[in-house]
């Protein structure tokens, strides 16, 4: 699942429509829509106001391999 997906899915499930959701995070209905769709990314302010905004919070975490960045980037 990519970050689009999760988004359209909190939103769905509080039964938030684009339009709310978009208002409530201060946001243009279209730029909402270019998250879900992958057309677009948020940064990582945008994605915790969308987690605030449903109820949800955002947790990092290691990779399988124990790291925090993908192998090509470890020295």
């Amino acid at each position: 699942m990519n970050v689009g997906e999760i988004i359209m899915t909190v939103r769905e499930r509080t039964g938030m429509t684009r339009t709310e959701l978009a208002n409530e995070l201060g946001v243009r209905y279209h730029t909402l829509y270019q998250w879900e769709t992958g057309r677009a990314c948020p940064s990582a302010d945008s994605l915790i106001k969308v987690c605030r905004a449903t109820g949800h919070s955002v947790v990092i975490q290691k990779d399988y391999d124990g790291g925090y960045l993908p192998k090509r980037w470890t020295t």
